[in-house]
């Protein structure tokens, strides 16, 4: 039987983007696997600073669709709705699930995180892609 050398997470990291009015649907980079051993993506959160349209986040790894999650109107803004959680099971459902049952995301070395809003985001709102990862 052969050991296989695990990497032990490094550093926890957060990357995200906030999407403006210049941004228009075109994917953006949320987090970039470390580059040599890759990183976990542990948490994802979005929040929506619209009070009048809901935007739906097309979540991508490399050029791969693996959901698209609904941010509610104001949600995470105002108190009343709170921030939306995209890792969880209901919106990308078949993730790899930690010791715990958590979902997480498993970049190889370079791979990119890339998420896109849609409908764009109009002027005066925003909307906040949050992303707490490990690098190995």
């Amino acid at each position: 039987m052969t050991s296989e050398k695990v990497p032990v997470p490094q550093t926890i990291n957060d990357g995200g983007h906030l999407y403006k009015t210049a941004d228009t649907t075109v994917a953006q980079t949320l987090y970039t696997g470390e580059a040599t051993n890759g990183s976990i993506v542990q948490v994802i959160l979005g929040t929506n600073i619209d009070d009048a349209q809901e935007h739906l986040l097309k979540l991508y790894l490399d050029d791969n669709l693996i959901g698209t999650i609904a941010l509610p109107i104001s949600a995470g803004d105002t108190g009343v709705i709170a921030s939306v959680d995209l890792l969880n099971r209901t919106n990308t459902p078949g993730l790899q699930l930690d010791g715990n049952g958590n979902p997480y995301i498993k970049l190889k070395a370079g791979a990119e995180l890339l998420g896109s809003v849609n409908p764009a985001v109009g002027d005066d709102d925003d909307v906040a892609i949050t992303v707490l990862a490990m690098d190995l």
